[in-house]
């Protein structure tokens, strides 16, 4: 009577057991792995393969992914891919992260994934970078001589920040100031605002001219009609 073998549970393999496995892949499970046939991934001499004649699945992926020809993504698809790892950590951008990947897959296929994981993981690399080396340089201690340097520099600055605004104080005092519209750039002369230089020794102070009042109540007031045209419509 024939022995029957009895099948094991994959399933209840535990961690350690998948990834054992997952690192001696026969040519059939790692043909599967790359949805290629068995005889061509046998027959190139430039696959990642065991002494064993076993494949591990990670440097097999890895081998694939160089394979694959880079997909160069429009400005709008990049944007959307730097999108969506800046916001990796809310919930409902994690399910907008795989709608978008199986949205590739369908326009690009296979290098299209790869492309879009190649400039995601540049695109954190950087970011990553660039936030370490500014901790870097903030967490870096200062020398006595740095900090001193650093106190009297600060000193310094609110000292010429109080004589600066002491002598505007006195200016004003004095009535040596001139009015500059914010908007124009023209200058108060008495009833006439006037394009000129402005004068020497004096503060500047700032106000609006007549002229651009006018014309940002004017825009208010098209703006405003326009709604209410719109609402009857």
């Amino acid at each position: 009577m024939a022995k029957t073998t009895k099948k094991q549970d994959l399933t209840k393999l535990t961690g350690a057991e998948q990834v054992s496995v997952m690192k001696n892949l026969s040519q059939q499970a790692a043909s599967w792995l790359l949805d290629v046939n068995g005889r061509s991934l046998r027959d190139d001499g430039n696959v990642p393969r065991q002494a064993n004649g076993k494949y591990n699945a990670r440097e097999l992926l890895a081998w694939a992914s160089k394979r694959l020809p880079e997909v160069k993504f429009s400005d709008e698809e990049l944007e959307a891919v730097f999108t969506l790892a800046d916001c990796l950590g809310e919930e409902i951008t994690r399910t907008r992260f795989f709608a978008y990947i199986d949205d590739l897959d369908r326009r690009h296929g296979a290098s299209g994934v790869a492309s879009f994981w190649r400039e995601i993981t540049l695109y954190l690399h950087d970011e990553i970078e660039d936030s370490r080396n500014c901790c870097l340089k903030a967490c870096q201690p200062k020398s006595e001589a740095e900090i001193q340097s650093e106190i009297r520099r600060k000193v310094e600055d609110e000292i010429r920040r109080e004589a600066r605004e002491a002598e505007e104080s006195r200016l004003i005092d004095e009535f040596k100031s001139y009015t500059e519209c914010v908007n124009c750039g023209r200058i108060r002369r008495a009833r006439r605002w006037v394009h000129e230089p402005a004068p020497k020794g004096r503060v500047q102070l700032q106000s609006v001219c007549p002229e651009c009042r006018q014309e940002a109540r004017d825009i208010r007031d098209r703006r405003e009609a326009a709604e209410k045209a719109a609402g009857r419509a």
